[in-house]
C-alpha cells in the first residue's frame, strides 16, 4: 500500500460529484466550504424527507483520482451500534432472548456461560442485563479512563500464555481475553443506575448474538438484516487494512506521529486508520461498512410514520429503542441503541474513528439523513451542519414551518405553529394521490385545491385543516377543458362524454354524493 499516493488527494477542489437541481447547490456547497476547512478529502449523503429520498450527493475524491458516490461505501463508526440493537431486539421478538436475561453469572446462568466473573465487582456483574447493555448502562465508563477496546492484546493475554502465544493467536484470541480481562476489574458504576458510554457494553452484545444464535456476529448481520424488511442491503464488517468492498472509500488521517500496529510484525505505522485499531471482530459496536443510501434505507425502516414497506421490527420494539430509561431525565436520553432527543421525535446516532466521521438522523422535522465522510472531524457536529444545509433550501417568509419537498421544482410545506394548518405549494400532480391519502390518515381534510401549470407540468398548491370534525370527504380530478366559476357539474360532465379532459380540481364534502 502506497501511503504517499493515498495521501495527495487536494482538499481545495472538493466539489459535488453527481447532478442535482439547481436549488440544491447551496446546499452543497455548504457541505463542501465544510469539508474544506476541515481538511476532509471525502464525503456522500443522503437526504430523505418524509420517507422519500430528496438528494442524493457524493464529494470530493476517495483517493487515487476516485470520486466519492452516494453509492460509496464507509465504515460507519458507532451508527453500527444502532445495527446491533436491531439484530437482537429481533431475537427478543423471536423470543430468543429477553431485555432482562442476565449477561454472566458464576453459576454458569448467564447468557455467555463461558465467561466466570470474579473479583472486586463480581456481585454487580452478574446483576448485568441485555437491556443495560443496549442503553450504555451496564458499569462500564469510557470517560472515566482508558476504553477497554483500546487496550492492547498484551495487556489481556493471560499470564500463562503470553511467552507461548503466537503473534497471529494473540490477535485472533483478542477480544475473548478482553471480555475475561474486563470481567475480573472493577466497574466503574452500579449497573442500572446511569449511562456510562461503552463501546466495551456493544462488544460483549456482539459476543450474545453469536451465543443465541451460533452464527459468527459478521455473518448473522450479512444474512439476517441485509435481508430483513423486503429491502436489499449489503451492509458488512470492514478490515483494519484492506476495502472488502470495490465501491469502499480510501481513509485519510492527518498525523505526525507513529503509532504502534495491532497487527503482527507491522511495528510503528504512522496511520491509524490503517493498522491503529481493530476493524474485525468489531462490527457490533463500531466496525461496519455500509453505503449513505442503503444506511438511510435500513435505518428508515424504524420510521414507523413513513415506512412505506415491510418492518424490520414491530412497533412495540421500536416502542422500546426510543423509550427513556428508568434513571433519564429531560427531553435528551440514549434509548436501545439510539440517541434520542425532543422526547422522542427526534433520534439517531453519530460515529467517530481515525480516518472517518459519521451520523443519521431522524428530525422532527421530517428530515432524515445520513453523512459519512472518510476523514476524522474535529467539529464533529455533523447534525448541526446539515440542519444548517437545510435552512438554505428556505424560502424567505416568516413562516417558521417553511420546509422544501421537492427534487426537480421547489415543492413547500409550510405548518401553523399549532399544526392546525398545512399548506402545500407546487406538488406534482401525479403525488396528490398518495399525499392526500397520507394527509387523511393524519386527520387532515383539504379545504381548499388549484392547478398551476409550469414548463408542460401540473402542479397543486393545497390547504389543509386539521378535521377536528371528522368531515367526511374526497377530491375530483379534471383535465384539458377550463372551467370557469359559472360552470356546473353537468358541464363538466357533458365535457367529459365529449371526450374532453378538464383542468380542475375540486373537493366535496357532501357524503351524499
Amino acid at each position: 500500500m502506497c501511503m504517499t499516493t493515498i495521501y495527495s488527494v487536494p482538499i481545495d477542489l472538493c466539489e459535488s460529484n453527481e447532478d442535482a437541481d439547481g436549488s440544491l447547490q447551496r446546499f452543497d456547497s455548504i457541505i463542501t466550504d465544510f469539508m474544506r476547512e476541515q481538511r476532509i478529502p471525502g464525503g456522500s449523503i443522503a437526504v430523505s424527507y418524509n420517507g422519500r429520498v430528496i438528494h442524493r450527493q457524493g464529494y470530493g475524491m476517495t483517493g487515487c483520482g476516485e470520486r466519492c458516490l452516494s453509492t460509496s461505501y464507509y465504515r460507519i463508526a458507532s451508527i453500527s451500534k444502532t445495527i446491533t440493537a436491531i439484530a437482537l431486539m429481533q431475537l427478543i421478538e423471536q423470543h430468543k432472548l429477553h431485555l432482562n436475561d442476565r449477561i454472566f453469572c458464576r453459576k454458569g446462568k448467564g447468557i455467555l456461560k463461558n465467561f466466570k466473573p470474579v473479583g472486586p465487582s463480581v456481585k454487580a456483574l452478574e446483576r448485568i442485563t441485555v437491556q443495560h447493555l443496549l442503553e450504555h448502562s451496564g458499569g462500564w465508563d469510557r470517560e472515566t479512563g482508558v476504553d477497554p477496546v483500546y487496550i492492547p492484546p498484551q495487556t489481556v493475554c493471560p499470564l500463562g500464555d503470553q511467552e507461548s502465544i503466537s503473534p497471529e493467536e494473540l490477535l485472533t484470541n483478542y477480544h475473548v481475553n478482553l471480555i475475561q480481562y474486563m470481567i475480573k476489574q472493577k466497574l466503574d458504576f452500579k449497573p442500572g443506575t446511569r449511562h456510562g458510554y461503552s463501546n466495551f457494553g456493544y462488544l460483549v452484545l456482539g459476543h450474545v448474538i453469536e451465543k443465541i444464535t451460533g452464527i459468527p456476529y459478521h455473518i448473522y448481520i450479512h444474512d439476517v438484516i441485509n435481508k430483513a424488511g423486503d429491502i436489499d442491503l449489503l451492509v458488512y464488517e470492514g478490515d483494519e487494512l484492506h476495502r472488502l468492498h470495490p465501491n469502499e472509500v480510501r481513509y485519510f488521517e492527518n498525523s505526525d506521529s507513529t503509532h504502534p500496529s495491532i497487527l503482527p510484525y507491522h511495528g510503528e505505522i504512522w496511520t491509524m486508520q490503517y493498522g491503529g485499531f481493530h476493524m474485525q471482530g468489531t462490527g457490533s459496536y463500531g466496525g461496519l461498512v455500509a453505503s449513505p443510501l442503503q444506511l438511510l434505507t435500513l435505518l428508515s425502516t424504524l420510521d414507523m410514520e413513513h415506512w412505506k414497506g415491510n418492518p424490520i421490527l414491530s412497533e412495540e420494539s421500536i416502542s422500546w429503542m426510543l423509550a427513556c430509561p428508568k434513571f433519564g431525565k429531560g427531553s435528551e436520553w440514549y434509548g436501545l441503541g439510539l440517541d434520542v432527543e425532543d422526547e422522542g421525535q427526534t433520534w439517531g446516532h453519530t460515529g467517530y474513528m481515525d480516518g472517518t466521521t459519521t451520523t443519521f438522523r431522524r428530525d422532527k422535522s421530517g428530515y432524515s439523513w445520513v453523512l459519512l465522510f472518510n476523514a476524522g472531524a474535529t467539529d464533529q457536529d455533523l447534525d448541526g451542519l446539515i440542519r444548517f444545509a437545510l435552512s438554505s433550501l428556505q424560502l424567505s417568509s416568516n413562516l417558521s414551518g417553511l420546509k422544501y419537498m421537492g427534487e426537480n421544482v421547489r415543492n413547500f410545506e409550510i405548518l401553523s405553529k399549532d399544526g392546525a394548518q398545512v399548506y402545500h405549494i407546487l406538488i406534482p400532480l401525479r403525488d396528490v394521490d398518495g399525499l392526500a391519502c397520507a394527509m387523511k390518515s393524519k386527520g387532515y381534510y383539504m379545504q381548499d385545491i388549484d392547478l398551476e401549470e409550469y414548463e408542460n407540468e401540473y402542479y397543486v398548491n393545497m390547504i389543509w385543516n386539521r378535521n377536528e370534525a371528522n368531515v367526511d370527504w374526497f377530491y375530483k380530478i379534471y383535465h384539458n377543458v377550463v372551467i370557469d366559476d359559472s360552470s356546473t357539474e353537468e358541464d363538466m360532465n357533458n365535457h367529459i362524454s365529449n371526450g374532453f379532459r378538464i383542468h380542475m380540481l375540486s373537493i366535496c364534502t357532501d357524503a351524499m354524493h
